[in-house]
């Protein structure tokens, strides 16, 4: 497996760079980039961010953390339609205890810990006005909160429901056009779970759960799925409206399980999302979204349900600068326990420079966070401050 990343990353970095973090639904390449015939392009995206949690109920919770995420997307193109395309991540990884459980930071000053380069999405497909389809390693469209980049900690809850790391096939049929009738996008996609193949990570290995974990998704053939509708209207003025409703089915493994058989079920999910884009003032945009999405027999599990509400609203003043409230609610219901109900609140600003020779964006943006977690018999909290800083290049 290494020799095949390895390969893979000689063939995308020879554009000498690396990109993007988990912040954008769709980070494709600028289709400006795009030529008739064969040809690379490239998009780089860079996140590095600091916060101090400086208050909690816990106190090995209380410490400084320094990060970084960069990706690297790449498309070569073989012509106006047809294009493999890849996307490398380095970021942190998760520290696993060798009986498996996950190591947090224990109240010290944390930087750069664990970064680990690995293979997000590699897959080939075709695009036309009508018709988008790939194969290879991808992200289904299941909600969208979790990638909406809105805020420093915007997508904090609703990353619990995120896919990722699937094998399969997706193809999107379009309709419609933008200005009139609105434009509609439909997408189905079939999957497995990415199961020691191209999940592994450079420099630092990540844990990896073997197939004797039977997680949802964990089946031999494409029997997980994703359904989307996505609706798109651009009006005049800088007025836009769009709708995202999704469903999900992850098949679980039974005879693999180790849950009692009788309370074994594949997970489903439905997820609803509308973001609204409002001129206020000449200079003052209003971007509000929404997204609901339930979780039913979480992990396989017919006992455990999950429901999840996302907010943000982000006021646009004079295109560089930006002032975001967000706030999550997650409600975990587990039948015969307790279950727990968390909520994130969050406020932030912030201001992007746009096109210069050496980026195409770069935002600058602070804020504080408000982490609570009411377990039924205690209570958690977290409170904390984080500056990010965000940069961004297409070649």
């Amino acid at each position: 497996m290494k020799k095949i990343l390895i390969f893979f990353l000689l063939f995308s970095f020879n554009v000498s760079a690396i990109e993007t973090i988990d912040q954008v639904e769709e980070i494709a390449v600028d289709d400006s980039k795009r030529k008739a015939n064969f040809s690379l392009s490239s998009k780089i995206r860079i996140e590095h961010s600091t916060s101090d949690n400086y208050q909690s109920t816990q106190d090995n919770d209380q410490f400084i953390n320094s990060t970084m995420q960069a990706n690297l997307n790449s498309e070569l193109s073989l012509n106006k339609k047809w294009r493999f395309e890849s996307w490398f991540r380095l970021a942190q990884v998760p520290r696993i205890s060798p009986s498996g459980e996950s190591i947090e930071p224990n109240g010290k000053t944390q930087t750069y810990n664990n970064i680990g380069l690995g293979i997000r999405e590699m897959k080939f497909g075709y695009e036309d006005e009508r018709l988008r389809a790939y194969v290879g390693k991808f992200r289904p469209h299941f909600g969208l909160a979790w990638g909406a980049g809105r805020g420093i900690w915007s997508s904090q809850v609703a990353t619990n429901y995120q896919q990722l790391e699937k094998l399969g096939a997706a193809a999107y049929l379009r309709a419609g056009d933008i200005k009139k009738t609105g434009k509609y996008e439909f997408g189905l996609s079939f999957f497995t779970n990415d199961r020691k193949n191209f999940d592994n990570t450079l420099i630092q290995d990540r844990y990896s759960a073997s197939k004797s974990d039977a997680l949802v998704g964990d089946t031999r053939n494409l029997n997980s799925y994703v359904g989307t509708i996505d609706v798109f209207f651009d009006f005049d003025n800088n007025e836009k409206l769009s709708y995202r409703f999704s469903y999900l089915n992850l098949a679980i493994n039974g005879r693999a399980s180790s849950l009692d058989q009788s309370k074994i079920a594949d997970q489903k999910g439905t997820s609803a999302m509308i973001n609204y884009q409002y001129p206020i003032a000449k200079n003052f945009n209003l971007s509000s979204m929404i997204e609901f999405a339930q979780i039913k027999n979480s992990e396989g599990n017919s006992d455990v349900h999950d429901n999840y509400l996302t907010s943000s609203f982000v006021g646009n003043i004079y295109k560089n600068w930006n002032i975001t409230l967000n706030y999550a609610d997650h409600k975990n219901i587990y039948i015969g326990q307790d279950g727990y109900r968390q909520n994130m609140a969050e406020i932030s600003g912030g201001y992007t420079f746009f096109q210069s020779k050496a980026f195409d964006s770069l935002l600058l943006q602070a804020g504080y966070r408000n982490l609570r977690t009411d377990y039924k018999t205690s209570l958690d909290v977290k409170n904390g401050y984080a500056i990010l800083a965000r940069y961004i290049k297409n070649f």
